[in-house]
């Protein structure tokens, strides 16, 4: 019995610094080497082309650091959908995005609100996504948002929430980092890593200086749409009711703020649009928002559904992100 445990043990060790140290999700030990990286390619280059996966928060708060003497004029935040968002949409070119993959409204606004005072801006747009406000289970990176607050620079935001929530919130972080070290999907990822060096295509996604992702719409790299509704069909477990929490959390900020905001809804795909519309909530929560932005004299542009702008299927190079073809006709 005692072999039994021992060997369990020495299993999961191997596993947990396999994941650890091989990282494939660059949340761990190459967290730190990919940013380094990915500054200096953008130094020299004004660009750089990322792998799959990297720790896009870290690279937009240093990129917060970098422009404090820039007279950045607008900041963007939001989620990889909003990372997208360029001159062409905003019609500035003195702005910058620091949009990053599977935000929360939490970290959205946190990083949007220390980044307008810090570079002094004139103006906030933030880009709303839908599961900001659906309790969507989307793994360890439903925590990930307390991550800034191991940087010193934001420790003023710890105060706005109570210990006892702050304790839970931590807690549950650092537990899913623990966790995904011992996941499957992980461990896989890392043999693919380590054994298959051209899995990633790393001319997938451009990001530039101003922090706006280019994402390759390659008619090949599409997803096709039985994958794109399976990735609907998913979302659409999550999408019972509204999470008036969250919500009260957005409409309590907008009253208390007193900034230029602009607020976003970019569509998404006709698929996805189709079978979330099932629920009903994401045509109730587009229409909350456009409420609340009203009663707070909040401009307003976009909307979630894609036939208010014409979009179709080949706009999108997934479920979720639009092309630039399709953003540009958000007025």
């Amino acid at each position: 019995m005692k072999k039994v445990l021992i060997s369990i043990l020495l299993t999961l060790i191997t596993i947990i610094s396999f994941n650890y140290f091989v990282d494939s999700s660059g949340r761990y030990y190459t967290k730190k080497k990919i940013i380094k990286k990915s500054l200096y390619e953008l130094e020299q280059n004004n660009y750089f082309y990322a792998t799959q996966n990297f720790f896009e928060r870290l690279l937009k708060k240093e990129l917060i650091k970098k422009n404090k003497n820039n007279n950045i004029e607008i900041v963007i935040c939001g989620s990889s959908r909003a990372a997208i968002m360029n001159e062409k949409i905003i019609g500035n070119s003195n702005f910058l995005n620091l949009a990053f993959s599977f935000s929360t409204l939490f970290d959205s606004l946190i990083m949007c609100d220390y980044a307008y005072s810090k570079l002094r801006s004139n103006k906030m747009i933030i880009v709303l996504d839908y599961y900001y406000f659906i309790d969507l289970d989307n793994k360890h990176f439903k925590y990930e948002w307390i991550s800034l607050f191991q940087d010193k620079k934001f420790k003023d935001y710890k105060k706005k929430l109570s210990t006892k929530t702050y304790l839970y919130y931590i807690t549950n972080y650092y537990f899913s980092l623990f966790k995904n070290l011992l996941s499957y999907d992980l461990l896989k990822e890392n043999v693919i890593k380590l054994y298959d060096k051209n899995k990633e295509n790393k001319n997938f996604l451009k990001i530039n200086s101003n922090g706006s992702f280019e994402i390759n719409f390659d008619s090949n790299s599409q997803i096709n749409l039985k994958d794109k509704e399976r990735y609907a069909e998913n979302h659409l477990k999550f999408a019972k009711t509204i999470n008036q929490e969250n919500l009260l959390f957005f409409e309590k900020y907008l009253e208390k703020n007193k900034k230029n905001i602009e607020i976003y809804l970019l569509p998404y795909s006709p698929i996805y649009y189709k079978t979330l519309k099932k629920s009903k909530v994401i045509t109730e929560l587009n229409n909350k928002i456009e409420e609340i932005s009203k009663k707070n004299k909040i401009k307003i542009l976009g909307s979630y559904n894609p036939n208010d702008f014409f979009c179709d299927e080949k706009n999108f190079s997934d479920a979720v992100h639009p092309d630039i073809k399709c953003l540009t006709k958000i007025k």
